[in-house]
């Protein structure tokens, strides 16, 4: 149990373990990035990623099966493992412009609720709905937005109707059409 300790408080398995933990941060959260840009179709930027992924990934871990201090490896291992998968997410929500487009099916027909998106400077594209269960004419629109957006977009339509069906999807492409820019119609 000693030999265990000393091992595993050893400046040579601490170096190992910072080793350990840093660089599966770094190959984790280039794994994160790779499969956002496999998702959107960056083949190049989502194969030099691999390339670094499995390349840190392979020195790493050829390093710590040659340890001695299994446990306080797997230790580091794991951990880096977990905060590169956070640090991933994050760093991909920084650097991609994600899209959104939301369907929102309003519990009413009125024109003024197209008109008060449209003035908030979104691109509306309304079409009426005659067949509902209820035999009310209601609005099903399409709006497309950055993603940044999606909460300022929320807390406006519950302002003009509160009891919208909404449903919001990424897009992966568009083209042409009004796209809401900071305060601005583009």
């Amino acid at each position: 149990m000693d030999h265990l300790l000393d091992s595993f408080f050893s400046s040579s398995t601490l170096l190992l373990c910072i080793a350990v933990f840093l660089s599966r941060i770094l190959d984790v959260s280039f794994g994160t990035l790779r499969m956002v840009n496999v998702v959107r179709g960056n083949s190049l930027a989502a194969m030099g990623m691999g390339f670094c992924e499995t390349f840190i990934w392979f020195v790493i871990a050829r390093e710590a099966l040659q340890s001695a201090s299994g446990l306080a490896v797997g230790a580091a291992y794991a951990g880096g493992y977990a905060t590169g998968t956070l640090l991933g997410t994050l760093i991909s929500k920084r650097i991609t412009r994600s899209r959104v487009e939301a369907h929102v099916i309003t519990s009413h027909h009125d024109p003024s609720i197209v008109e008060a998106l449209r003035q908030e400077g979104y691109g509306v594209t309304a079409v009426e709905l005659c067949a509902t269960r209820d035999g009310e004419k209601r609005y099903m629109l399409l709006i497309s937005m950055d993603a940044k957006d999606l909460s300022r977009f929320h807390g406006l339509l519950e302002t003009l109707d509160e009891h919208a069906f909404v449903t919001v999807s990424e897009m992966k492409t568009s083209y042409n059409g009004y796209f809401r820019m900071t305060g601005s119609v583009k």
